[in-house]
């Protein structure tokens, strides 16, 4: 009886040892698990930040594009607006300049043409009072006198001719035509003539009207 009870002695303990052994095991496999787990949530919860990390890195990249972009087109127009406002005025003074200067060249046209005239006025006017010399020196100083009946004929005409407007006067007298213009340009220039010699704007009321 005192061995067999030993005996069962021995095996209790055994079997509370292998219990004991089993339940160590038990708990370092669970407390394995649950630190390869908690690695594994660990290495989740790290990737997961990386990419939301990456996420915001790119919309703020793609935030920072478009305003970029943004920018850039607003400098482009602006410049554009810039280029045609400068084309616009160089524009503008080159058909200035070319006013100015076509008003110019009219100008001195004009004045050459005046200036002309009033050389052949002056050289009119001294060869008839050469030939009235002349016919007074043949006379015997006697000048002649108009017919104290003497009539006028007077027609007078408008026309526009470019950025001219003329006014012109034909005088019939004593079987005698004579031709008066009186020409007003668009710059405000006037000039008389009769025939084709200047003469002052006194001589053209007197003799014109």
């Amino acid at each position: 009886k005192q061995k067999a009870a030993k005996a069962k002695e021995e095996e209790d303990k055994k079997q509370a040892i292998k219990a004991k052994e089993e339940e160590d095991a038990r708990k370092k496999a669970s407390a394995e698990t649950a630190q390869k787990a908690g690695e594994a949530d660990k290495a989740a919860k790290a990737k997961q930040e990386e990419e939301d990390r990456k996420k915001q890195a790119a919309k703020a990249k793609e935030e920072e594009d478009a305003k970029r972009i943004k920018e850039e087109e607003a400098k482009k127009k602006s410049a554009e607006a810039l280029d045609a406002d400068k084309a616009a005025k160089a524009k503008a003074k080159a058909e200035e300049d070319a006013r100015n200067g076509n008003m110019k060249t009219a100008q001195a046209k004009a004045k050459a043409e005046e200036e002309e005239r009033e050389r052949k006025r002056k050289a009119q006017a001294a060869k008839e009072e050469e030939e009235k010399k002349h016919a007074e020196s043949g006379s015997g100083g006697v000048k002649s006198k108009p017919d104290v009946g003497a009539t006028a004929n007077r027609v007078e005409e408008y026309f526009q001719e470019g950025n001219k407007k003329i006014t012109q006067v034909t005088v019939t007298k004593n079987g005698q035509v004579k031709i008066y213009r009186k020409i007003i340009y668009s710059w405000g220039a006037v000039y008389y003539f009769q025939g084709d010699v200047s003469i002052t704007q006194n001589v053209y009321e007197s003799e014109a009207q």
